[in-house]
Formats: C-alpha cells, sequence, structure tokens
C-alpha cells in the first residue's frame, strides 16, 4: 500500500484542509486510511479509527446496507463492460465516540492501478445531520398535518352524522307532542316523548363532551399521577343511580377496599363512566344489572390492578369485540352511529399504560351480557 502513502503524503496539505472525512479499505473492507477530520467529526483518532472494526463504525442497520453496497460492487467487478469510474452514494448513520449517532453522506469509488485493476476502495463522508434533522421535522410536520386533516374530517363527520340523529330524536319526539298535547289519553306517551328527548339532549351533551376529551388526549399526552380509585368509582356509582334513577338500576360492588392506589389521571372517571353507562343504555332488561368486581393480578412481572365491569345488556357479538374499540379519526375507521365513548375509553386506558378488553359474562353466550376488563399499573 506504499502508492497510497505517496498520493497521500504528496496531497497532505489538502487532505488536512478537509471538513470531510476521507477513508481508503482495502478489498477486505478493512480501513487502512482516514483523514484527520475523523477526530472533528466522529471524535476518534485517526489511529483508533484504523484499529476500529468495520461494524463498530456505524449503526447495525447502516452497517448492514453499507456491507450490502460494497459487496455487491466487488461482485460488479467482476461483470464485463462495467464502468471502473463509477461513483456509489449512501446515506449511512455513523457512531460518535461520545455514543451518539451522525447521519453522513458517503461517495464511494475504487481505486485502481495502471492496468485498472481494483486494488482499494475511496471514501468520503460529508456530515449532513443538520439535513437529516430538516427531514424528520418536514417528515412529522407534514404527519401532523395530514392527521389534523384527518381528525378535522372524522369529527365532521361525528357531529354532521350523531349529532344528526340526536336531533331528529328530539324533532320527532317534539313532533307527536304536538300532536297529542291536547289528547288527554295521550298524556302518558308525551310524557315518554319528553323521556326521550331528556335522554337525547343527554346523549349529545355526552357526545360533545367526549368529542373535546378525545382532541385532548389526541394533542398531549396527559401525566400519570397516583390517584385512589375506590373514590373516583363511589362517585360514578351515586352519580349513575342519580342519572338512571326513572330506571331499576341495581349496582353489585364486589370488593372490599377501601383505598386502592392505582396509576392514572384526571380520564379515568371518563373511562369507567362511560363503561358502565354504555352496561345502562344498551339493556332491554327492565331491572339493569351492572357489577364491578376489583382484583390484583401480576402480568409479565408488572403488578396491576384488574376491574371487570359486568351486566346484563344485549351484548356484543364476537366478531365487533374489537370493533367497538376502535372508532377514531383515522381514515377508513369510522364507524358510523357508535359514537365515541369506547373510543375514548381505549385511548384513556392506553395513556395510563394499562389494558382494555370485552368478555361475555357467560362463556359461549353474548346475549348474556358483556364483562369489560381493565388493566391499570398499581401504584
Amino acid at each position: 500500500m506504499k502508492i497510497f502513502a505517496n498520493d497521500i503524503e504528496r496531497y497532505q496539505f489538502l487532505i488536512d484542509k478537509l471538513e470531510d472525512i476521507m477513508w481508503i479499505l482495502d478489498l477486505k473492507l478493512n480501513t487502512i486510511y482516514v483523514s484527520p477530520s475523523i477526530e472533528k467529526n466522529l471524535g476518534f483518532t485517526q489511529e483508533e479509527r484504523i484499529q476500529q472494526h468495520p461494524r463498530d463504525q456505524m449503526t447495525r442497520d447502516s452497517n448492514k446496507r453499507a456491507g450490502a453496497l460494497l459487496i455487491g460492487e466487488l461482485k460488479r467487478e467482476q461483470e464485463n463492460g462495467v464502468d471502473p469510474n463509477r461513483i456509489a452514494k449512501i446515506e449511512l448513520e455513523y457512531l460518535h465516540k461520545n455514543g451518539s449517532t451522525i447521519w453522513f453522506e458517503n461517495l464511494i469509488s475504487g481505486i485502481r492501478d495502471e492496468n485498472g485493476t481494483l486494488m482499494a476502495i475511496l471514501g468520503v463522508s460529508r456530515n449532513i445531520s443538520e439535513r437529516k434533522k430538516g427531514e424528520i421535522e418536514l417528515r412529522n410536520s407534514e404527519a401532523r398535518y395530514r392527521d389534523a386533516y384527518s381528525q378535522a374530517e372524522f369529527y365532521k363527520d361525528l357531529l354532521a352524522h350523531d349529532i344528526a340523529n340526536v336531533l331528529s330524536n328530539i324533532v320527532s319526539s317534539a313532533q307527536l307532542i304536538e300532536m297529542w298535547m291536547y289528547d288527554s289519553t295521550m298524556s302518558e306517551k308525551c310524557e315518554r316523548m319528553i323521556k326521550i328527548i331528556k335522554e337525547q339532549v343527554q346523549r349529545g351533551s355526552s357526545l360533545i363532551s367526549n368529542v373535546i376529551k378525545l382532541s385532548t388526549l389526541n394533542d398531549e399526552k396527559e401525566s400519570i399521577q397516583i390517584i385512589n380509585v375506590i373514590k373516583i368509582l363511589e362517585s360514578i356509582i351515586n352519580h349513575m343511580i342519580s342519572r338512571f334513577k326513572v330506571k331499576n338500576i341495581n349496582i353489585e360492588k364486589e370488593y372490599s377496599y377501601d383505598e386502592l392506589i392505582i396509576e392514572g389521571g384526571n380520564f379515568i372517571i371518563d373511562a369507567f363512566e362511560n363503561i358502565l353507562i354504555n352496561g345502562a343504555l344498551h339493556n332491554k332488561n327492565k331491572k339493569i344489572n351492572l357489577k364491578i368486581k376489583i382484583s390484583k393480578i401480576q402480568k409479565n412481572g408488572i403488578k396491576f390492578v384488574k376491574f371487570e365491569f359486568g351486566d346484563n345488556g344485549i351484548g356484543i357479538k364476537d366478531e365487533r369485540k374489537e370493533l367497538i374499540f376502535k372508532r377514531d379519526f383515522e381514515k377508513g375507521k369510522s364507524t358510523k352511529g357508535m359514537g365515541i365513548g369506547l373510543s375514548l375509553v381505549k385511548k384513556i386506558i392506553d395513556s395510563y399504560g394499562g389494558q382494555i378488553w370485552v368478555e361475555n359474562c357467560v362463556e359461549g353466550d353474548y346475549k348474556q351480557g358483556s364483562n369489560f376488563i381493565v388493566l391499570l399499573k398499581e401504584g
């Protein structure tokens, strides 16, 4: 490799001024020369770099791509008519001595003797970290714009469809009241229509509230807190009894904790309340039975509190058990008429590092009601 040393010595003044890194590999892909700029760019001295194994110079993914490129180019040397002056270009992520990574654009060509035989590989690496940062920021900006647009379209669809249904039910009920209000025999039916109107107003109010909360969860992640979940459950139970006082509702508590600490946040009350309200609303029985069961389990070495919310409602078919959680603003995932209650619940539980799914109360018979299971980390 004396010829390389002579050439390098001849142009040493220029090489020393390079901001880019110039390097030479032998045909076994070992570094036999690197310019002094290596230290300014990546923190390694020339001697340290030459002693490094090639796979220790960059990230695993970049190492694979670089190896594939170089091996491919060496194989091309055996082909007839291949251009000896070709230059390959590749972007690679190199490891800095301080443990960070930096992106470089590499121009790679061959060093040949007077007969054109390949003797070594020459590379020039230019730091493109600022460009990469800009590209990443641009992609993120484009992704945020697409998400914002999809979210706006989702809310427009949601409000146009679901609120329209609410208003339609209210208008229909009001028209019937107008027809019956002067007929004394229709007083009971008028009362039923008034009840429907109240329920629809409550439904519309809940929908708007959920949209606001869902948008908050999409915009920023809520901080995790240590909270006493028993106080929250007692508050929800009192609210449920008050809200459905005209219905025959029974809420069974299968737990004996006076205090139970979990990792959660302000929206946990909305998640639990949504589950229980769904159990009461989607219920055709004269007596609504809801059950709240709490236990503690360990999963993958993590301690969880397990909440089970059972009901005797209409149940959920197996093919819909995952679908009910999936209404969000992603294109093609809107499920008209379902509202966003359980979609909101899943986002809340996910944001706290928990899990949620639904099972049948009676195995193999969805018509006997649903059992929503929530796991939250024990605090």
